[in-house]
């Protein structure tokens, strides 16, 4: 499967979820909305699961609970979440009205992430062990995202 386009027809305004899979079980997603009503979403998931994610455009907010939407995703910012599925299975985002939101995430699962780092690495591996963290501010973001976003390639990058 190479990219394809996730439309929340629910919503006033405009709204594309740009998917590609990347390899087995890895992921990323280019985002964009822009409408009269906020765009509230959850996303849940099953295994332990890293998110890097690029501000693009605009704000969203998001968060581990409904209620605490707590971190505020800017143009040029790069998150990490590490989500866990018996603790915080879940992501919340909102995105206000009337303002344009594009925002990239690329999804691991955690211990495949892991896997890829020596026990050499102790500094490296203790970001695991945060469930956020803010790791950059004003980045070109699209110029980090360009050659995933350009890939015209139909199958997965691995199998």
């Amino acid at each position: 499967m190479g990219w394809y386009n996730i439309y929340l027809p629910k919503q006033q305004g405009q709204s594309n979820f740009r998917c590609f899979n990347i390899g087995k079980e890895i992921y990323f997603t280019k985002s964009y909305y822009y409408g009269k009503e906020p765009l509230f979403s959850k996303s849940n998931y099953l295994c332990d699961t890293t998110l890097m994610i690029f501000g693009l455009k605009g704000k969203s907010h998001l968060g581990l609970s409904a209620t605490q939407l707590n971190h505020t995703i800017s143009a040029g910012d790069i998150w990490l979440f590490n989500l866990h599925h018996l603790h915080n299975p879940a992501l919340y985002r909102l995105s206000t009205p009337n303002l344009r939101h594009e925002m990239a995430v690329l999804k691991f699962p955690t211990e495949r992430l892991k896997r890829a780092f020596s026990a050499n690495d102790e500094q490296l591996m203790s970001i695991f062990n945060l469930e956020v963290s803010h790791v950059a501010i004003q980045q070109d973001n699209d110029e980090w995202i360009a050659p995933l976003v350009e890939n015209p390639l139909e199958p997965p990058l691995i199998g």
